[in-house]
């Protein structure tokens, strides 16, 4: 049986007003937290902030940048923040990679589109997007102290090190939904885990 917008109007408030105090819960336990509620989503797809930037929002189980086996690239940095939430005891019912697209690039001819509201992404724009699947950062390490200790008067770059700091804002989000779902579309909680700068 079909909802009417009364009963949709409804159970969209209580959604909300269990995810505000999910949301408070959260930030009484892990200060500093950002969070937000926004709609669930369950597949890739194109956003325009209202600071004019273009976000790409992927559950990640189909972002661009997982891996074989399901494998994602994280820094240190970025692996200790998780874990440090995991240690507080927050669970998520999903996770999603958000990545800053360079509206100068290939985007740019999205921008009309994207000021209607999100569109969804697919995986082969999503990738041509977000680029490759960035080195792991150990290795971009090894790079640069290799490249130092070749030598100070050629001062190397390595391509690994340009390409991982050509990278824009990926944000890890974890995801909460009301009453233990989480349904594209409708009011989930959007925690921001960990970011960093490739």
């Amino acid at each position: 049986m079909a909802m009417t917008v009364a009963e949709y109007d409804t159970a969209v408030a209580a959604y909300r007003q269990t995810l505000t105090v999910i949301q408070q819960q959260i930030h009484s336990t892990v200060p500093g937290l950002a969070s937000q509620i926004r709609p669930g989503i369950d597949r890739s797809q194109l956003r325009l902030a209202s600071d004019g930037r273009i976000w790409l929002l992927s559950p990640l189980t189909c972002d661009p940048l997982t891996g074989p086996g399901g494998r994602y690239v994280l820094p240190p940095s970025a692996v200790a923040d998780l874990r440090h939430i995991a240690a507080a005891g927050i669970e998520f019912h999903t996770m999603a990679v958000g990545h800053e697209i360079d509206p100068n690039g290939p985007a740019r001819q999205l921008i009309p589109q994207l000021r209607d509201g999100p569109e969804s992404c697919l995986p082969d724009l999503a990738r041509a997007l977000v680029g490759p699947v960035p080195a792991d950062p150990r290795a971009v390490q090894l790079a640069r102290c290799m490249g130092r200790a070749i030598t100070a008067v050629a001062r190397p770059v390595p391509a690994l090190a340009r390409e991982a700091a050509a990278r824009l804002d990926p944000v890890i989000f974890g995801l909460i939904g009301a009453d233990g779902r989480l349904e594209p579309g409708w009011p989930a909680l959007w925690v921001a885990c960990t970011k960093w700068e490739w």
